[in-house]
């Protein structure tokens, strides 16, 4: 009788205990208390995002910021839930501004494109939002899906088809890079900078500094045999086409390579351009960050002797077709694909500084020239940055049209299709008569802003 009355007390305790925890059980799984908990992420997510848009600085100014910022990003478990529940203001907001995050060393990935495809499913989507995520995808060497979205939004690129090597656990991601020799195949390869001597020079393909840093080295004879011997260009851009036009422009310089990530160069700073590193057997001998426009070569040659990379035994000699023009064709014959018409306006408005082009119509060339027949013609209209900098903001820009104009109607489109233009320079001319017939003093202006003043 005793067990029954304990039983019965015991069950009657454990119903009570039921009913005093089911009210909490109940608010734990309230629907009004998960949508609080979503607002609330949601919330410190939008505060994030705005501390971002507020920010007058960019991630290499203040790195700790944006790490920090993408660091509480990626501890709010934000899920497509919590995007879909953004309006267009906030979606947009967030996704340009999580681009600005890219960089940082947590950045994720999943959250960027979960908001790329909220704004694709609400059809939203603007052409700058196809060019951010095709450059992060770029950015994080994940090529796979950054041909998915090239086939979907029928985005040009010469990545669409190009067999890019994918990375394998089983390389040693030290200096690894990516060999492009063409447009249609990139391969990773291990570069052997931990033997022998090196100069790795670091640049962004886009960067003036560097593009002038490079021009110096190059024009120089000495600097020049010095670089073909240990030099290396590095860059964190992946752009075939660019990486391929500079290995032309420059001499036929083939050391070009795309690191495959910060990690493969830990000791190298890949974000500032130009950088350049005397390296030996793997160890940093000396490092310069940028390029003094006035001192730059000079330093360079005093720094590679006296680390002892000018070794007459080590520097190779340069044949002629290394450092001279190849025989130029007339841009009549250069661009016989481009119907008369428009081959006459592109000329006509090519503008030039002292008989350097310092600007031609992308657009029509790559309207009927291909991605490699570009390359070509970016060796013949591209002029040399160091060259160009020389005149720019002293001597006036002409557009070779203005210049003609007074030359005789029926001689102007031969003297235009005769010149000869090679690495921006206007090295050449097929048909002198109509200048002939000009006086002593339009002769010499007419030479002067064509070819050049010396």
């Amino acid at each position: 009788m005793n067990n029954l009355k304990l039983n019965l007390n015991l069950n009657l305790l454990y119903v009570c205990l039921i009913f005093l925890c089911l009210p909490q059980c109940i608010y734990s799984f309230d629907p009004a208390s998960n949508v609080k908990e979503s607002q609330l992420i949601k919330k410190r997510f939008m505060d994030d995002i705005y501390k971002v848009e507020k920010a007058t600085f960019n991630y290499l100014s203040n790195p700790s910021f944006y790490d920090g910022i993408s660091d509480d990003i990626n501890n709010l478990g934000i899920d497509e839930k919590i995007i879909s529940e953004l309006n267009d203001d906030e979606l947009d907001k967030a996704f340009s501004k999580m681009f600005r995050l890219n960089s940082s060393k947590n950045f994720q990935l999943t959250i960027f494109e979960n908001l790329f495809n909220e704004k694709d499913r609400r059809g939203i989507l603007k052409k700058r939002d196809k060019d951010l995520i095709t450059m992060v995808l770029i950015g994080q060497r994940d090529f796979d899906k950054l041909k998915t979205i090239l086939k979907k939004y029928n985005i040009k690129s010469d990545i669409s088809d190009m067999d890019i090597e994918p990375f394998s656990s089983k390389k040693d991601i030290k200096y690894l890079v990516y060999d492009i020799k063409d447009l249609k195949k990139a391969d990773l390869i291990n570069l052997p900078i931990d033997e022998g001597r090196h100069i790795v020079f670091v640049m962004l393909l886009s960067c003036g500094n560097a593009e002038i840093a490079l021009d110096s080295i190059i024009r120089n004879s000495l600097s020049l045999r010095i670089f073909k011997r240990y030099g290396k260009i590095i860059t964190l851009d992946f752009s075939p086409q660019s990486i391929l036009y500079t290995k032309k422009h420059y001499y036929n310089f083939s050391n070009i390579y795309s690191a495959y990530n910060h990690n493969s160069f830990k000791n190298f700073n890949l974000d500032v351009s130009p950088g350049i590193y005397f390296v030996k057997n793997g160890k940093i001998l000396s490092y310069t960050n940028g390029w003094d426009r006035d001192n730059g070569i000079d330093e360079f040659i005093k720094k590679s002797k006296e680390l002892g990379f000018d070794s007459a035994d080590d520097i190779t000699n340069l044949d002629d077709k290394d450092i001279k023009h190849k025989l130029v064709p007339k841009v009549g014959d250069l661009l016989s694909k481009i119907p008369d018409k428009e081959k006459i306006d592109f000329l006509n408005n090519l503008r030039l500084i002292n008989g350097i082009v310092s600007y031609f119509g992308y657009d029509i060339l790559s309207k009927y020239y291909n991605n490699s027949e570009m390359i070509d013609m970016y060796d013949h209209f591209m002029p040399f940055a160091v060259e160009l900098n020389k005149y720019k903001g002293t001597v006036n820009e002409y557009k070779l049209g203005d210049v003609i104009k007074d030359l005789p109607d029926d001689e102007r489109e031969k003297f235009v299709l005769s010149l000869q233009i090679d690495k921006g320079f206007i090295v050449g001319c097929g048909y002198f008569t109509p200048i002939i017939d000009l006086s002593a003093e339009k002769q010499r202006d007419f030479k002067c802003k064509v070819f050049g003043c010396s």
